[in-house]
C-alpha cells in the first residue's frame, strides 16, 4: 500500500494533466485501503467503490488530507445540468455528512439518520427525486469533506461547514445559504485552571483537524496576549476523550457541538463565555454546475420562506390557500430548471419548514433544547434569511 510520502512524491513528479490523472488513480482502489462510504439503510444501491482513501499509521490525518486534495487537483468538472442528470440516473442523492454530531447528523441504532444537515439533504432529494428518503448519507472526517466534494464522490456536502470566502476561492465550491448560525467556544474542566478568565493562556487546546477552528482560536488568543498549544485530533470523539483524560486542558468547537460534548464528558465540564468567532454553517456544492447551485439554493429559500408564510409540513400535504399560493410562486422555478413544479411542496412535505426542522433537531423537541437565538427568521429579529421566491 502506498504511504503518504510516496503519494506526495508521485504527485510531485506528475507534471502535466495526463500524469496528474494517473497519479489520482494511484491514490484510489488500493487493496488495503479503507472506504469512507457507508450504505444508508434508505438506499438499496451499493456504495461506489471509487472513493477509497488511504490511511497511514505513520503520518497525521492532516498530511493525508493534503495528499488527497493534491490527488483531486481541480474540482471534478460537471457541465450545466450534469449533477441533476447523475442524481436521477443513480436514483439516489449522495450527501456528505458528519457522524455522531447530535442535532446535525447522527445515526440511530436502527441505522436511520437524523439532524438538521440530514434533513436538508432529504429536502433536496424530495425536490429533485420526489422522495426525501432517496438519500445515501456518506460520513466524512472534517479533513476529507472538501476533497470528497471536489472529486464528485458526493453531490452535496451538508456537514456543519462554516461559510468562508477563502474556502470558496480555494476549493472551487459554492455555499448555498446559512442554515445555522453558530459560534466557536471552548469547553473546559469546571475546577481546572483553564476555567479562569485568563486560564487559556498556556493551555493545551484540543481541536479537530480540517476545520477553520485552529486559526480562529490563535487569532483570538493573540488578541488577548495569550499563548495556546494546539493538540490536533482527526476525530471529534478523540478530542473529547483527550479533554476528559487530561491530555488537553480544553476543547474548542462550535457551541452546538460543545453542548453535546459537555453531555458526553459529564457535569464536571463547562463552556467558557468567550465568543471566539461566528460560524455561519451552510451546505456546499461544486462551483461548476450552475443548475445544481440554483436548485440547492432554491431548496434553502423554500424551507425558510415556508416558515415565514406559515406553510407547515401538514399544510403542504393539503389543499388550502397557503399551499396553493406557495405552489403558484414556486412552480415557475421548477419548470425553468427541469424539476417537478411541486418541488418546493415536496421538500416541505418531506421534512417540514425551517422552523419545524430546527425544533425537532435542535430546539424544544430535541435532546439539545437549544434556543433559536440568532437562528430566528429575519422577520422575528433573527439572522436566518432567504430571498423572495419570485
Amino acid at each position: 500500500m502506498l504511504d503518504s510520502v510516496e503519494v506526495r512524491m508521485r504527485l510531485t513528479d506528475a507534471g502535466d494533466a495526463a500524469e496528474r490523472g494517473k497519479a489520482r488513480k494511484r491514490c484510489f482502489l488500493k487493496k488495503e485501503a479503507k472506504t469512507l462510504t457507508r450504505l444508508s439503510p434508505t438506499s438499496r444501491r451499493r456504495p461506489r467503490k471509487s472513493f477509497l482513501v488511504l490511511f497511514s499509521k505513520k503520518e497525521p490525518l492532516a498530511v493525508l488530507a493534503v495528499a488527497l486534495a493534491l490527488c483531486a487537483g481541480t474540482p471534478a468538472h460537471a457541465d450545466f445540468g450534469q449533477t441533476l442528470a447523475r442524481v436521477r440516473a443513480r436514483g439516489v442523492l449522495d450527501c456528505g455528512v458528519a457522524e455522531g454530531q447530535a442535532g446535525f447528523s447522527q445515526r440511530a441504532n436502527d441505522g436511520s439518520w437524523h439532524g438538521l444537515d440530514v434533513d436538508f439533504c432529504r429536502a433536496v432529494a424530495a425536490a429533485t427525486l420526489g422522495n426525501g428518503n432517496r438519500v445515501r448519507f456518506i460520513p466524512l472526517p472534517a479533513a476529507f469533506r472538501f476533497p470528497a466534494l471536489q472529486l464528485g464522490q458526493i453531490d452535496i456536502l451538508s456537514r456543519t461547514t462554516t461559510w468562508t470566502t477563502e474556502r470558496e476561492a480555494s476549493f472551487g465550491v459554492v455555499f448555498a445559504g446559512v442554515i445555522y448560525f453558530d459560534e466557536q467556544k471552548v469547553l473546559v474542566r469546571r475546577d481546572g485552571p483553564a476555567a479562569k478568565p485568563d486560564g487559556l493562556n498556556g493551555a493545551r487546546v484540543c481541536v479537530v483537524e480540517g476545520t477553520n477552528l485552529p486559526g480562529a482560536l490563535q487569532t483570538f488568543a493573540a488578541a488577548h496576549g495569550w499563548h495556546v498549544t494546539l493538540v490536533r485530533k482527526g476525530l471529534r470523539q478523540d478530542a473529547v476523550q483527550a479533554l476528559v483524560t487530561g491530555a488537553c486542558d480544553a476543547y474548542t468547537s462550535d457551541y452546538a457541538d460543545l453542548r453535546q460534548a459537555q453531555g458526553e464528558a459529564g457535569k464536571d465540564f463547562i463552556v467558557r463565555d468567550d465568543d471566539i468567532t461566528r460560524e455561519p454553517l451552510s451546505p456546499v456544492v461544486r462551483w461548476d454546475d450552475g443548475q445544481w447551485i440554483v436548485i440547492v439554493r432554491g431548496v434553502h429559500a423554500a424551507l425558510i420562506n415556508a416558515e415565514a408564510r406559515g406553510l407547515t409540513q401538514a399544510l403542504a400535504g393539503g389543499a388550502g390557500p397557503v399551499r396553493q399560493a406557495f405552489l403558484a410562486d414556486t412552480a415557475g422555478f421548477g419548470r425553468a430548471l427541469g424539476i417537478d413544479t411541486a418541488w418546493a411542496l415536496n421538500s416541505i412535505q418531506a421534512v417540514g419548514n425551517y422552523g419545524e426542522i430546527f425544533d425537532h433537531d435542535l430546539g424544544a423537541g430535541s435532546d439539545l433544547k437549544l434556543d433559536r437565538g440568532r437562528n430566528r427568521l429575519w422577520t422575528d429579529g433573527g439572522m436566518i434569511w432567504a430571498p423572495p421566491l419570485q
